[in-house]
């Protein structure tokens, strides 16, 4: 994606975060309550564009599609924002769709307003050409791509927190929160680890 654009892409997206205090989520996992497409009209290098975010609100994780992504691709290629509640991470030139070559940029987000919790995805191909708008070939096949991501999200590997909270440890030396998510999620992947070595031994 071109630095310009995501430099004026940051600042509209920045406007919209919040941190939250604390609340316990008691969505189901693996799902989501809603599915929205929300539209942005911000003047970027003096042009006025949409951008539309594809919203899923009443999930379990706000990290659903940040940790998919992950998952299937790898660390991100940019993070961008200062503090670890309010992160958007960056995949670019990617090929999310099957029997498809167009590369895809997603740029992944994830919060949590009063009781309700979202993840978000805006996506772009090599043009910074948004591809949720309406006439978009793909803008289907995209929807149904990051609903399925969220439905198939395993939650027993948790190689993306132990990544995403190891970045933050690094950036953040004082903070004990951060420092605490670490420990938490290296605690939880050694416990998967003993648990499949059993299940393998049976």
């Amino acid at each position: 994606m071109d630095k310009k654009f995501i430099s004026a892409f940051v600042i509209i997206i920045t406007i919209s975060f919040y941190a939250n205090g604390q609340w316990r989520n008691r969505y189901p996992k693996n799902a989501f309550k809603s599915v929205q497409i929300l539209d942005y009209n911000p003047v970027i290098n003096n042009d006025s564009i949409v951008i539309n975010e594809l919203r899923f609100s009443g999930v379990r994780d706000r990290h659903y599609i940040q940790k998919g992504m992950y998952d299937n691709f790898g660390k991100w290629s940019q993070k961008i924002l200062s503090t670890h509640s309010d992160t958007l991470l960056i995949w670019n030139n990617i090929k999310l769709l099957k029997n498809q070559d167009k590369l895809f940029s997603v740029a992944a987000k994830g919060r949590r307003i009063q009781s309700n919790v979202y993840t978000a995805v805006f996506i772009f191909d090599k043009n910074d050409v948004d591809q949720l708008n309406l006439n978009s070939p793909y803008r289907k096949e995209l929807i149904d791509y990051f609903k399925n991501l969220i439905k198939n999200s395993n939650d027993e590997n948790v190689d993306f927190y132990l990544e995403f909270w190891k970045t933050f440890a690094e950036e953040n030396n004082n903070s004990r929160s951060v420092k605490y998510m670490l420990k938490k999620y290296e605690s939880i992947k050694k416990k998967n680890t003993r648990k499949a070595l059993r299940n393998n031994r049976n």
